[in-house]
């Protein structure tokens, strides 16, 4: 979604579609964390709101992102049980490694895909509300229940930060620390 430079184009399908949305640790940017859709990174590391948001969910599409043993765990068949997967990726590698047996492939450029989808002349064609005010509770109940001194200490010297600035991490927990 980054590389594609499609932040924008997302935030317009989302709404078009009322839908709820995580990411993964890499795009943990690309979408504010203060857009009522969102729920966090799915993963290891990632927010257990937005693990039990795809947990729930029954239908899970997956817009390039490589869904890789951090993000589904080793045993795929447990990632989104009983959730439809349709997975949209330009990389037709990402795609060779299956995470469900009836998952839909779609080897696509992002930017495609929203273009064409732009074009479609409605959006939701049923009701989201639900499902959202779901996904609102999960959020709501367990909310700081991960969070960490470290965490604490990250988020502290954010708020320090001027807007719009980029931090770089080293791969290691800093870099779970700063994502969470």
């Amino acid at each position: 979604m980054k590389t594609a430079k499609a932040e924008e184009q997302i935030v317009d399908f989302i709404e078009k579609w009322n839908i709820p949305v995580v990411s993964s640790m890499l795009a943990v940017d690309a979408i504010g964390r203060d857009h009522p859709n969102y729920f966090g990174f799915i993963g290891a590391y990632g927010d257990r709101t937005a693990n039990f948001v795809v947990a729930k969910s029954d239908l899970i599409i997956s817009l390039g992102s490589r869904l890789d043993i951090r993000q589904v765990g080793a045993e795929t068949e447990n990632f989104g049980e009983g959730a439809r997967l349709i997975r949209l990726d330009i990389d037709e590698g990402e795609l060779s490694r299956q995470i469900k047996e009836d998952e839909w492939d779609i080897q696509c450029d992002l930017n495609i895909f929203l273009e064409k989808e732009q074009e479609q002349r409605s959006g939701v064609f049923c009701s989201t509300e639900r499902w959202l005010s779901i996904c609102r509770i999960i959020r709501e109940k367990l909310t700081g229940i991960d969070n960490r001194e470290p965490n604490e200490w990250i988020r502290m010297f954010s708020e320090r930060l001027p807007e719009n600035i980029k931090i770089t991490a080293d791969v290691g927990q800093n870099q779970v620390w700063i994502a969470q």
